[in-house]
């Protein structure tokens, strides 16, 4: 009986391996994705690093540093006001 197939798979055969072969073949075209995602900016993955490249001083005007629970705003000035530097002797 296998001898009359010449090599050709039955429709159950074929049926089982072309979701192997889609699954195989999308999972490599995703880790290639996933692999350049962050240096072509893609899903916005970089937008952090974006944020860190803003001049301080023209994101929100530069002043405010902190809002608290009950709505008191801190600025940058009254927050860094009372830090007091320890000097080291080597």
């Amino acid at each position: 009986m296998a001898s009359r197939k010449e090599g050709y798979l039955p429709l159950t055969g074929v049926a089982i391996l072309i979701p192997y072969f889609f699954l195989g073949a999308s999972s490599r075209v995703l880790a290639v994705v996933a692999l350049f995602t962050p240096s072509l900016g893609l899903f916005n993955t970089l937008y952090h690093f974006h944020l860190g490249r803003v001049d301080f001083d023209s994101f929100a005007g530069g002043r405010v540093f902190d809002v608290h629970r009950n709505g008191t705003v801190v600025e940058t000035a009254d927050a860094w006001k009372n830090l007091q530097y320890e000097t080291v002797s080597l």
